[in-house]
């Protein structure tokens, strides 16, 4: 008659025996699959971009292109010897691309979701036009890429030739750009400003007049730092003081909100 002990110990054995068998399964199906991922190869690349209809800064084609510049094809490459995180990396620092991911699938193929960079502004400069996101990255305008941004003009200096594509150099310049940028970021997370003011323009010293679309005023905005100050005092002008106007007066040719507490409107 068994005893309760031995009854644990028949348990325990088949237990381990279980356990020993599926170490053994396991350890084959890695084995015979890291053969088989040795022995095959890379049959071909497949290029996914985001966003590719609205934004079309990126295309299949140039994907394909900027990849073959450093690992061509890729095709009948042994998978086990391609460095996925290499590519990764590569495409990733490509013109317009903002990350991508990168993997392969068991039918060979190498697979690449890239998520293109969105602009938020168009900068018209004298050495050419620039798109700009909102990090700051610059990428020429291109005739296959159209839409409504901010529109930034005037005398903007960027430091750099009509072809470039990148970011800034840290300097006065960069953090200029930026403070631009930060000023239209805070535009468009307002449904107010972000369907009003049309043009933003860039006067000598770096001084800032916004546009409206639909009022004839311009805005004397001063430097770009201080925006979100700035902004609510238009916002103000348009709360307070256009009320008491009636709609015989002639409206105010210049508005200036640059200084603390203050809303100036002039007729010339």
């Amino acid at each position: 008659m068994d005893t309760p002990n031995r009854k644990t110990s028949i348990r325990k054995i088949a237990s381990y025996s279980v356990l020993a068998l599926l170490a053994v399964i396991v350890g084959a199906v890695t084995l015979l699959w890291q053969m088989e991922r040795k022995a095959s190869v890379c049959r071909g690349i497949r290029v996914n971009v985001q966003d590719s209809v609205s934004i079309g800064f990126v295309s299949e084609g140039d994907v394909l292109e900027f990849l073959g510049e450093r690992y061509g094809s890729l095709r009948d490459v042994p998978v086990d010897s391609i460095d996925l995180a290499a590519i990764e990396h590569h495409l990733s620092s490509g013109r317009g691309i903002l990350r991508s991911e990168v993997y392969l699938t068991p039918d060979g193929l190498l697979h690449a979701d890239i998520r293109q960079r969105s602009p938020i502004a168009r900068i018209q400069t004298p050495k050419g036009a620039f798109y700009c996101d909102a990090e700051g990255y610059l990428l020429p305008v291109s005739p296959r890429y159209i839409t409504r941004v901010q529109i930034v003009d005037g005398d903007i200096a960027l430091p750099v030739d009509k072809d470039f594509a990148g970011f800034l150099p840290e300097g006065p310049e960069h953090d200029y750009l930026m403070q631009v940028v930060g000023l239209i970021r805070h535009i468009n997370r307002s449904p107010l400003w972000r369907e009003n003011i049309g043009e933003i323009h860039v006067e000598k010293g770096g001084e800032l007049t916004l546009l409206l679309r639909e009022r004839p005023e311009r805005f004397l905005f001063g430097q770009p730092k201080g925006y979100a100050a700035k902004l609510a005092r238009m916002e103000k002008y348009f709360n307070r003081v256009l009320p008491l106007r009636s709609e015989e007066d002639t409206p105010y040719k210049s508005v200036n909100v640059q200084y603390k507490g203050q809303i100036i409107c002039r007729n010339k």
